[in-house]
């Protein structure tokens, strides 16, 4: 009996060059898959409330419908399957199998937003008194614990503050929209910073921070075209 092409286990069972007819390793290739299913579901694919296999009788249109990324969905099921079961022989073949995962997720994670818009936790409506509820920006503001490498993360606040004990090396923010703002409050206390890849403080080249216990103060707008955060400074507060 041939492979259904619309059959999630029989076509993942076909890219690993199995016979749909052979089911002695389906229970292997079944956990695969649903845990690459548990994978997408952070990426944005997939409903909220999960999705699992049990056998060949589940579709793919059962999954997912979108055109946009169901080619992707697809690769990104198999290869993850074909690192867990059947992994290559050599390190480079599996080093490019997970790189292309990176890729895949990356763009099914773009994909998905671009259906699915991601609310942003920085704005809300509030009831004014006229009745009228405006879409208002909120400050959200965050204390990065202090460690060699500082990683802020621009999903989870916009103002950053940061008190060095030791030098460190502190990272453009991730998950950055274009015209984005962040600040940063950096109390350097003497330490030396390292700037990791992403910031641009043009011109004026990379700040001089205040020696003492003093307040400096990072201003960063997020610019898509160029992937960098367009930074000045101010010192001393």
């Amino acid at each position: 009996m041939p492979a259904d092409p619309n059959s999630i286990l029989d076509s993942v069972k076909k890219a690993l060059g199995m016979d749909p007819e052979f089911t002695a390793f389906d229970i292997d290739v079944v956990m695969h898959i649903n845990s690459a299913f548990g994978s997408l579901q952070q990426l944005g694919v997939g409903s909220d409330t999960g999705f699992y296999i049990q056998d060949n009788t589940t579709l793919w249109s059962q999954y997912v419908s979108q055109l946009l990324y169901l080619g992707m969905v697809k690769q990104f099921i198999f290869m993850t399957v074909r690192l867990a079961f059947d992994p290559p022989a050599t390190s480079f073949a599996i080093e490019a199998i997970q790189k292309q995962l990176e890729q895949l997720s990356l763009r099914i994670n773009i994909a998905a937003e671009s259906i699915n818009k991601p609310s942003d936790p920085f704005t809300e409506e509030v009831l004014n008194v006229s009745g009228v509820t405006p879409t208002v920006f909120v400050v959200k503001a965050i204390t990065l614990l202090f460690a060699a490498e500082v990683f802020p993360d621009a999903n989870e606040a916009n103002t950053f503050r940061l008190t060095l004990t030791g030098d460190c090396i502190v990272h453009a923010p991730v998950n950055g929209t274009d015209g984005e703002h962040i600040t940063l409050e950096l109390v350097s206390n003497g330490h030396a910073v390292s700037w990791g890849n992403g910031w641009n403080f043009g011109a004026s080249g990379i700040p001089t921070l205040s020696p003492g216990g003093e307040t400096d103060i990072i201003s960063s707008v997020y610019d898509e075209l160029s992937a960098e955060w367009l930074s000045g400074f101010t010192a001393g507060f």
